[in-house]
């Protein structure tokens, strides 16, 4: 599976050190303060993420459409894009997204306490420093990665945080974001 999502292609193009630095000078840290690895998932969550599961093995990216609320769905950092056409286009550039939320979704998360209630968020690593990461969390994310972990950490594993594709739920069963990038 060849995994490269927003932070990859920011890289190709040559953004990637940019915007780096300005989110090093200007943002708060990515990772959620008060994070903390799931150890309960509510039902409304855990039906949300076996039916985006469900999905990703559909060839059709419309299976997708009756688990997203254009109004409360993220599929971009930054930029507000319908993000069934925006995986099309992803899919015909060679980077399928599916292969990539399927394992997310089967990789341990973490749980912070957002505006409008808790928030599920796969990998844990969107939220738990690296440091933190066991050694199976962290095997995984190699695996999803082919090796390129390091990559999908801004300033690197050592100082940064994760910026690679991650899933958000909220505990209402909302799911909010599948995003990867700064």
């Amino acid at each position: 599976m060849r995994v490269s999502g927003a932070s990859g292609s920011f890289k190709r193009a040559g953004l990637l050190p940019v915007f780096g630095l300005l989110g090093l000078l200007f943002a708060a840290p990515a990772q959620a303060q008060d994070a903390v690895r799931c150890t309960d998932i509510p039902d409304p969550v855990a039906k949300t993420r076996d039916a985006i599961i469900a999905a990703t093995k559909q060839k059709d990216f419309g299976a997708f459409s009756p688990l997203i609320d254009r109004n409360a769905f993220a599929a971009s950092v930054g930029d507000d894009i319908e993000p069934i056409s925006y995986w099309e286009s992803l899919k015909k550039q060679g980077d399928d997204v599916r292969p990539i939320m399927a394992a997310l979704l089967k990789m341990p998360c973490s749980v912070y306490q957002g505006a409008e209630g808790e928030v599920f968020t796969w990998p844990s690593a969107a939220d738990i420093p690296y440091e933190k990461l066991t050694k199976k969390e962290i095997a995984d994310l190699q695996k999803l990665y082919e090796g390129q972990l390091e990559d999908q950490y801004i300033e690197g594993h050592e100082v940064g945080y994760y910026a690679g594709w991650r899933l958000s739920i909220n505990s209402d069963g909302t799911w909010s974001e599948f995003v990867a990038g700064d």
